[in-house]
């Protein structure tokens, strides 16, 4: 989610030349010509809510608010090339890797010394940590989610069992629901996992003490052939047993919640989203569903998270400086953050640790937000985006361990391609 990264050619060098020539200094108190620029993407934020900040942001600074909703497809290159003709936003959402990208090539404005300012003691470690670059800070936390285990309260309370709290008494409620249903339905599956779903992945990949790649003498290298980073692919490998999707699939194909809702399948590694999609796909599971975070490898601690999400960013290159600042702070200030959690479908982690109470109504939300405390995300650097790139080399790992390959020698060639996709 919010990772579409596939970096531009020639990036780095139209960047850094836009950077040269762009205004970096304070701004005025009021927009050039009067007009703020702010350029948010698709489904990020409500209409409702952006026209009521808009209206409040304009009444308090005096200028207009011109607002375009972009689109993630194509919204890189689209950026380079307004930040070099000139007609870019001021204020923008970006996401994860381009967040990197951009820092590294000197696009955008340093904010560190506003980090107090902003409340970033209190921020989501793994969003947070996601808009920095080289110690400084260029991003600034929006919004975010994370997987939890969606799971069928009936089908437990028949097969009497509860939700785990550790690995392996994930494994063994998994395989008493079978016990209990598979006999009797063969197109019963205990867990519904995709098999190339290496956002789950990475999250037992960091329980074990593992990581994607690592710093070695400056340069990144592919750490899956670590001991710790294959025993989360075991660990993977024994959960998927237990699902009945195919080693290729992902959690868009088939649509996770598309195949909950047929009312074959106990639990499901998911989004929050996928949750009410399930409902809405059949109403009849509404009051049937429950949550949980997905165990950890002992019960006093829960597992690590994948954390997607989005920053936002103010360009170099924006001649209104200290007006974009204050859009930045309005906008992921407690006011607008609680009203941008608690709508939109519901399924938002706010930016701030101490904000999760603004969605402590909401069973699901409740369990996703207290999840997210430990959440992390792959590194922050721009060559992570060839990783992502198709072939994706951790989906191509997964597939080939699940089909039955050699675990050892798969991590070891997943991990050479990624050594060789993040050089410099």
């Amino acid at each position: 989610m919010r990772r579409r990264a596939l970096l531009a050619a020639g990036l780095a060098a139209t960047l850094l030349g836009v950077a040269a020539c762009g205004d970096a200094g304070s701004g005025g108190s009021k927009g050039d010509g009067g007009t703020l620029k702010v350029w948010f993407q698709e489904d990020s934020v409500p209409d409702k809510i952006m026209k009521d900040l808009n209206d409040e942001f304009e009444k308090k600074h005096g200028v207009k608010v011109k607002y375009e909703m972009q689109y993630w497809t194509g919204i890189q290159q689209k950026l380079t090339k307004s930040f070099a003709d000139g007609t870019g936003p001021d204020v923008f959402e970006t996401g994860n890797t381009q967040n990197a990208a951009f820092s590294k090539a000197g696009a955008l404005t340093d904010l560190t010394d506003k980090v107090a300012d902003l409340g970033g003691q209190d921020w989501l470690p793994g969003l947070a940590e996601s808009g920095r670059w080289d110690g400084k800070q260029y991003g600034v936390p929006f919004y975010a989610s994370n997987r939890v285990v969606v799971y069928r309260k009936d089908m437990f309370d028949k097969a009497g069992v509860t939700p785990p709290r550790a690995q392996d008494e994930w494994l063994a409620v998994a395989k008493k629901l079978q016990d209990t249903f598979g006999a009797a339905d063969p197109t019963f599956q205990p867990l519904l996992l995709p098999g190339s779903y290496w956002f789950a992945l990475a999250g037992f990949v960091w329980d074990q003490g593992g990581e994607l790649a690592v710093r070695d003498n400056g340069a990144w290298k592919g750490a899956l052939d670590t001991p710790q980073a294959k025993a989360g692919m075991r660990y993977y490998q024994d959960l998927f047993k237990y699902s009945k999707l195919a080693p290729d699939s992902t959690e868009d194909h088939p649509r996770s919640s598309d195949v909950f809702a047929q009312g074959k399948t106990a639990m499901m590694l998911s989004l929050p989203l996928y949750y009410k999609e399930s409902i809405a796909a059949d109403p009849s599971l509404d009051g049937k569903l429950g949550v949980f975070p997905i165990p950890g490898r002992t019960a006093e601690r829960t597992s690590s998270v994948f954390v997607g999400g989005s920053n936002i960013a103010v360009p170099k290159s924006s001649k209104n400086q200290a007006l974009a600042y204050e859009y930045v702070k309005l906008i992921t200030g407690e006011k607008w953050q609680t009203r941008l959690v608690q709508s939109a479908g519901n399924w938002y982690v706010p930016n701030k640790v101490s904000l999760g109470a603004a969605v402590a109504g909401d069973p699901v939300m409740n369990i996703v937000v207290a999840a997210a405390k430990l959440g992390k995300v792959p590194p922050t650097d721009p060559r992570w985006a060839a990783v992502e790139e198709e072939p994706q080399i951790i989906r191509q790992y997964m597939i080939g361990v699940l089909k039955g390959g050699d675990i050892d020698a798969l991590a070891a060639e997943a991990s050479a391609e990624i050594t060789r996709r993040m050089k410099e």
